[in-house]
């Protein structure tokens, strides 16, 4: 568990039909800390949970506070059978104010599911210290592709570290990123913060990655040529990375360099 509960006395919710007398449906609002209002740059979590595997957990994301790039992190799931666990799934569905409206529900057939809620806003961009020698990568023509490692990938680095990278490619081109080889068996902590930087005075959250999410998408692409990835490793019992292999692609053809049927 991560971050203070989001409200006093509701850091638990038992929604279990069995003993409230309510068989199909029983219905809990949670709401973000001060909310509608903005609220404080920090984490807060619930759990909802029942007493049966028979029971299953839906969440309606209604609204957030307005306040750009905060997430909902769905970080686990589980399933127990008279007590005991017999699957224990930890998973990010990286919704943000961006995405909610196009899935607004989240299902799941556990009787366990822990909701945490966490203000990004901007607070990381350009944060931390250099992933490497080099803080800029400039993808140039015959030379479209580059790798950009977290520290000291694939042997552990220190935990609650911060790096980033700021990517540019010609004029007229994209930024793509595959995330090849995210170094991680356990906990699901670290993230990859991807920034549009093409206005540098407010650089947009274009996404957030985590290494617990890879496996259902390795491609993120960007309609940048000036983007920034943070990369944040959090406490854990292992400190892996990220591996990812930037390239560009959509440059304009020059008009000498076009065939003329």
């Amino acid at each position: 568990m991560r971050g203070y509960p989001c409200a006093t006395g509701v850091s638990i919710v038992d929604i279990d039909p069995l003993t409230t007398g309510f068989p199909d449906c029983l219905e809990a609002i949670i709401e973000s800390p001060g909310y509608p209002t903005s609220y404080p740059d920090d984490q807060c979590e619930w759990v909802f949970s029942t007493d049966t595997v028979r029971a299953s957990v839906g969440v309606t994301f209604l609204d957030l506070d307005g306040v750009t790039g905060d997430r909902l992190e769905i970080i686990r799931t589980r399933i127990q059978n008279n007590g005991v666990t017999v699957t224990d799934d930890i998973f990010d569905d990286d919704l943000t104010e961006a995405n909610i409206p196009t899935n607004p529900t989240l299902r799941t057939r556990a009787n366990m599911l822990q909701v945490i809620f966490t203000p990004v806003e901007n607070r990381y961009h350009n944060a931390g210290t250099a992933c490497s020698s080099s803080r800029t990568v400039t993808l140039v023509s015959g030379f479209p592709t580059a790798a950009l490692n977290s520290p000291n990938y694939p042997s552990s680095y220190p935990a609650g570290s911060l790096c980033f990278y700021t990517v540019t490619s010609p004029a007229d081109t994209r930024i793509v990123a595959e995330f090849i080889g995210l170094l991680r068996i356990v906990n699901y902590e670290d993230f990859i913060y991807i920034y549009d930087k093409s206005d540098a005075s407010n650089p947009s959250l274009l996404r957030i990655v985590s290494d617990g999410f890879y496996r259902d998408f390795s491609l993120v692409e960007t309609d940048s040529n000036n983007v920034q990835f943070v990369f944040e490793d959090r406490p854990g019992t292992q400190q892996a990375g990220f591996f990812v292999r930037v390239r560009y692609e959509g440059e304009c053809i020059k008009v000498s360099e076009r065939i003329v049927a």
